[in-house]
């Protein structure tokens, strides 16, 4: 009896974790990573084709390429959600030299990676969590956007579910969220989860609690409101981050 030994990919691999704001690349081979992560901004590229061949330490050394991206897989390719960039396969092949494209919803990705992490890896909130390997399992991103991903185990293994549950619309749950609430900024008249749980979410949030205090907003960046909330100096940012953890 033989065992299959043939690579899942061909190598040098190109491996790509795509969000809004930010690409992450990184070659590697048969035995692991070939050199240091390249981190590029999104926005300064036209094509993500553009941005690989600013990633690769030489041109045509990639063979295949293995690709998360934010955003819904099509029978086309991929569209970044928050992103101008669209990944199609046709185009993709015509453009590089790679022989191979595997795309990933980018929490599809993250859901494949849960069995593989290390006690280490964890902080428990909730001390009184099952710890049952077999259980359905999510996993939640906020970042440009908001990522959502499960794993489900079966008899027939272990199967992950790709969601887009940022845009599912989401209601307030107290009284002070109510009061809140319609100051937040709308798309098409609704408010989804990434209008809150995302960092433009978080601006959002921020202007709304001063726009129910009555109050002007001392701040803009995400970072910036985030930092205020942590140091206690900006009542308003210290909500936002409160309604932020607890949504």
């Amino acid at each position: 009896m033989t065992s299959d030994t043939t690579p899942p990919v061909s190598f040098p691999a190109l491996i790509a974790d795509i969000g809004g704001t930010n690409a992450r690349f990184q070659l590697v081979d048969a035995d692991g990573p070939m050199g240091d992560v390249c981190e590029l901004v999104t926005a300064d590229f036209d094509t993500i084709e553009d941005a690989m061949a600013a990633a690769l330490p030489q041109p045509d050394i990639a063979c295949s390429a293995v690709v998360a991206a934010a955003g819904p897989i099509t029978a086309s390719g991929l569209k970044l959600t928050n992103c101008h960039w669209n990944i199609e396969t046709s185009r993709f092949f015509e453009a590089t030299t790679m022989d191979e494209l595997i795309l990933f919803n980018d929490f599809e990705a993250q859901a494949l990676a849960l069995p593989f992490l290390q006690a280490d890896d964890f902080h428990g909130l909730n001390p009184k969590a099952l710890d049952n390997e077999r259980a359905t399992k999510a996993v939640l991103g906020p970042g440009t956007g908001l990522g959502v991903g499960m794993l489900v185990r079966s008899g027939a293994g272990v199967t992950t579910v790709a969601g887009e549950g940022g845009h599912v619309d989401r209601g307030p749950r107290t009284q002070r969220e109510a009061e809140i609430w319609p100051h937040l900024d709308r798309i098409d008249g609704r408010i989804s989860g990434e209008q809150v749980l995302c960092g433009r979410g978080m601006a959002n949030l921020y202007r709304a609690i001063c726009a129910a205090d009555g109050v002007e907003p001392a701040l803009e960046m995400p970072s910036d409101i985030s930092a205020a909330g942590l140091d206690g100096g900006d009542p308003q940012a210290v909500e936002t981050l409160h309604i932020f953890a607890v949504c």
